[in-house]
């Protein structure tokens, strides 16, 4: 067993050891198109622009998406229901599946996808037959480094397309047990999934709230076609998750 103080030295030097970049100042003299931060375990990559301005995940997924089905057409691409538009809205083929390592590896095979991304910098890779499917860090650079290389683009330029389109809100982090059900019905008259939660969708924004797998949380990700309606959506939001409680 480990005690509980031996387990927060290892959560704090494991959160040091993935959020530990390139010094800024030295990134920016060696012109570097972007730099990249694995996990502990390489399975997770993340990403920072030209600028050392951090890229989410849901963006990287997005663009790799587009790298696979130039390369392959006829791909079929999934990912997460966090956050959905930049991905559905630039590649064909997606599909959905419910946040998770394991929810991802079994849907891939049964599904025959070829590329799958989670906002968690989470990237699958499989084979044509899907029989071997791959959570690695290290191909999501490959391909990037190789469409940077073929553009003469960096990956703020990449990405910029995406970022003028879809705002999006870091994820806002619950303690309390939130009531989905009476949530919901704040929302009759919108497209509402529960595959992950609860994820509701208008025109211009959506929202999913869904628990964590890995902590007592509940997890919120928004997101919008403006700026400004995405920070009004987030106080909305927020008042109605804690009228619940």
């Amino acid at each position: 067993m480990i005690n509980k103080q031996v387990l927060r030295k290892l959560k704090k030097d494991y959160f040091e050891y993935i959020l530990s970049w390139v010094d800024r100042k030295k990134l920016l003299k060696s012109k570097a198109k972007f730099t990249v931060s694995w996990d502990a375990d390489g399975d997770r990559v993340f990403f920072k622009d030209e600028k050392n301005k951090k890229v989410p995940a849901y963006f990287i997924t997005a663009l790799l998406a587009e790298i696979i089905q130039q390369k392959y057409p006829k791909a079929k691409i999934a990912h997460d229901s966090r956050l959905v538009w930049a991905i559905r809205e630039t590649v064909k083929n997606t599909c959905i599946c419910k946040a998770g390592w394991s929810n991802f590896l079994n849907f891939i095979r049964k599904n025959r996808i070829l590329f799958g991304g989670e906002t968690s910098g989470h990237y699958y890779f499989a084979s044509s037959a899907s029989k071997l499917v791959l959570n690695d860090g290290l191909i999501p650079v490959l391909l990037i480094a190789e469409k940077i290389a073929k553009t003469g683009k960096s990956l703020a330029e990449l990405i910029r397309p995406y970022q003028a389109q879809y705002f999006i809100s870091p994820e806002i982090n619950f303690k309390e047990k939130i009531d989905l059900k009476k949530l919901e019905k704040n929302y009759l008259g919108a497209k509402i999934s529960h595959l992950d939660g609860l994820s509701i969708e208008y025109p211009d924004y959506r929202f999913n709230l869904r628990p964590s797998q890995t902590e007592n949380l509940w997890r919120l990700n928004i997101e919008a076609r403006d700026k400004n309606l995405l920070q009004a959506k987030k106080k909305e939001l927020r008042q109605k998750i804690k009228a619940l409680f």
